[in-house]
């Protein structure tokens, strides 16, 4: 039955690589790929490979929902990896034994076939026993088989020089790695650290991230779950949110060398920022950005019934709300603007599936913030925060 079933992952595996990968969600098909979610993937680095919801030390396959996010996911860059419910991911290479990670030598397994080379990171800020995600290729040898993979920040500090932080290695597929920073990386790590990936054929590195211990939009999550946040520097004077589908062309974005676009990125497990004062900017060097900017969260919205969902979003300055529905992305709620606190709700039929989601945010003049995404689903009294049990990452889930 073993030998059965692992020459099944495979041949589904490789129908899925030579598919370039196919989206499937209950219901109407609702998260069928759109261009617009590739264009902000490449940026994100959603490219095959198999990641989502899960545990701790899961392996990265298909369990069930996932999402995939722009910088990492589904807005700002490249095609997300669309896989069907249910089938494992393997990432293109490998035999049965390339999912064992209990190789007795780190060169044991397949090869790599060359150093790795990574493309993105995400979230550039980072918290303490949090999760980061490395994409690219050759970052692992298989499906959950890391062996022999290290991944490490370095950091130059002032008064110790070159300082190594070991990351622990949570699951991995040639294309993309998850890894977790340790309790005190927002001690250990003063100012800027370059991600560091080695393997047996070489090593990589990536730059840059920042170390937080709590911000409003930073989050602890699990594997695969949550949102990724692709953060722009806008005008002064901005009136209402630029077009984040081309964000980097909009004249309203600011795209520099000091403020590139996006010019950083975060990780929440829910977008739930009551109003509060925002004095402290975002962590590392990027402090003083107390105003004019928006932010893209992205990812992928998990819908468990059939029915009307009213959607309400309240923040301190604007906010959109789109899902992609049936082959287009919908604006379900516009609250877009300068104001103060403000909700605005707006309901829409959904059947069971994963959808595409983007929530753009808007901070207009300082120095209050606030960004609240409720849902009241069929059936439900109230709307209640929509949580990291029915928001992902990717299109495909971590095993648990």
């Amino acid at each position: 039955m073993v030998a059965m079933s692992r020459l099944w992952l495979i041949s589904i595996s490789a129908l899925l690589v030579s598919c370039s990968a196919v989206s499937s969600v209950g219901g109407d098909d609702p998260s069928s790929r759109d261009p617009d979610l590739g264009a902000d993937a490449a940026a994100d680095g959603a490219r095959g490979g198999a990641d989502g919801a899960g545990g701790d030390g899961g392996g990265i396959g298909d369990g069930g929902s996932g999402a995939s996010d722009a910088g990492g996911g589904i807005d700002d860059g490249g095609a997300g990896s669309d896989t069907p419910t249910g089938d494992a991911v393997s990432d293109g290479g490998g035999s049965p034994d390339a999912a064992s990670p209990d190789a007795a030598s780190p060169d044991a397994g397949p090869p790599f076939g060359g150093p790795p080379d990574i493309v993105d990171v995400f979230p550039q800020i980072a918290v303490s026993d949090g999760l980061i995600y490395l994409e690219g290729e050759r970052l692992a040898r298989g499906l959950n088989d890391t062996t022999g993979v290290t991944v490490d920040v370095l950091t130059d500090d002032a008064e110790l020089g070159e300082v190594v932080i070991p990351l622990g290695v949570v699951t991995g597929v040639p294309s993309r790695l998850v890894a977790r920073t340790p309790l005190d990386f927002h001690t250990r790590l003063r100012g800027r650290g370059r991600v560091r990936i080695t393997t047996p054929d070489g090593s990589d590195t990536w730059q840059y991230i920042y170390a937080t211990e709590d911000s409003a939009f930073s989050a602890k999550t699990e594997p695969g779950m949550g949102l990724r946040g692709n953060v722009y520097r806008l005008v002064e004077g901005t009136p209402a949110l630029p077009n984040l589908d081309d964000a980097c062309s909009d004249p309203q974005v600011i795209n520099s060398e000091e403020f590139p676009c996006p010019f950083t990125s975060v990780l929440v497990s829910e977008a739930n920022v009551p109003l509060r004062s925002w004095e402290v900017g975002f962590p590392g060097l990027l402090a003083d950005v107390l105003e004019w900017f928006a932010i893209r969260f992205s990812g992928y919205l998990m819908v468990d019934a059939s029915g009307e969902h009213t959607f309400e979003i309240c923040s301190d300055d604007g906010s959109n709300l789109w899902i992609f529905v049936d082959g287009d992305w919908r604006k379900v709620v516009d609250n877009d603007g300068v104001h103060s606190l403000r909700c605005r709700s707006a309901g829409y039929h959904l059947e069971p599936g994963r959808y595409p989601v983007k929530l753009d945010y808007y901070q207009g003049p300082r120095t209050e913030i606030a960004i609240v995404l409720k849902w009241r689903p069929p059936g439900a009294a109230d709307p209640v925060v929509v949580s990291d049990r029915n928001l992902r990452l990717f299109d495909f889930d971590i095993e648990r």
